[in-house]
């Protein structure tokens, strides 16, 4: 048996994101790689930027797929 696992990686623009949605390649599971919350550590539009293309990715995934996660990480670390 095999999985085909998506590891996709959250930026401001969701657009490269969403290359694999629709091109015939196998997902099974897909992982959003996605920033913590930094709203309290940049005094930019970033992190509301970053939480709104998570929300773009994900529904479009969810739309097709049932097992869509978002994986918080620190991205400092």
């Amino acid at each position: 048996m095999s999985f085909h696992i998506h590891i996709i990686p959250v930026g401001i623009n969701p657009k490269p994101s969403l290359c694999a949605f629709g091109s015939g390649i196998p997902i099974d599971t897909v992982y959003l790689i996605c920033s913590e919350d930094i709203s309290g550590k940049v005094n930019t539009d970033v992190p509301g930027k970053l939480k709104e293309s998570e929300s773009e990715i994900a529904s479009v995934f969810r739309s097709a797929y049932k097992d869509v996660y978002s994986v918080y990480v620190n991205p400092w670390e």
